[in-house]
């Protein structure tokens, strides 16, 4: 299954100069992010004005695909004694590794052969990565000039002031410094300063432009 993902940061103006370097760079650092959680999609676009930063990406994996992994532990010989019986460091890690002596095998690989175990890592749900890492990437978006506001120690180009984060219809919950997020956005700041709903991704657009954004 698939669904929008979109994230809007509300803030004070940021100047416009700041936004164009954006536009340029930020496509690339959401793109890295998602590869890195293994998390496919089909199109990225990002958008603002002076008071908000959006990223939309459509169709969005709902969660990572499953996967088979290999862990290496002692060399063949050093796991296995003259007798063929597992040494302390091949019941050592077995023990690291939650799995029985029974279920570990060699593997062969370029450099020998190791005692090893293949196990399945159940892919996670794309909205608790996010939930995850959103803090972390919005701190990391390279603005030419950041600065920190009242007592935080987060820094952006700007105060920011409200927190947008959606997959499909959910809420992606996440806080920064008090602020959590919401499926609540702002309009003109004064042709339509009054805050609205957005209930999916899809609405997004057209409930900016009725609010004159």
């Amino acid at each position: 299954m698939r669904q929008d993902f979109l994230l809007e940061i509300g803030t004070e103006e940021i100047p416009a100069g700041f936004l164009t370097r954006i536009f340029q760079t930020l496509p690339r650092q959401v793109a890295e992010l998602l590869s890195y959680h293994r998390l496919s999609y089909e199109d990225i676009k990002v958008m603002g004005t002076p008071r908000r930063l959006a990223i939309y990406v459509a169709n969005l994996v709902d969660r990572q695909e499953d996967r088979s992994i290999e862990k290496l532990g002692p060399s063949k010989q050093v796991a296995y004694d003259a007798e063929g019986n597992p040494t302390k460091a091949a019941i050592g890690f077995a023990r690291g590794q939650k799995t029985a002596l029974e279920e570990l095998e060699i593997i062969s690989t370029e450099k020998g052969e190791y005692l090893g175990v293949r196990k399945k890592e159940i892919g996670q749900k794309s909205i608790d990565i996010l939930s995850t890492a959103l803090p972390g990437f919005i701190q990391d978006i390279p603005f030419q000039k950041s600065m920190r506001w009242q007592n935080f120690d987060l820094r952006f180009a700007r105060p920011i002031h409200w927190l947008l984060a959606l997959l499909g219809k959910t809420v992606i919950p996440f806080s920064m410094e008090g602020l959590a997020s919401g499926n609540c956005s702002y309009g003109h700041r004064f042709m339509a300063p009054e805050v609205f709903t957005i209930e999916e991704p899809k609405q997004y657009m057209d409930l900016c432009r009725k609010a004159n954004v």
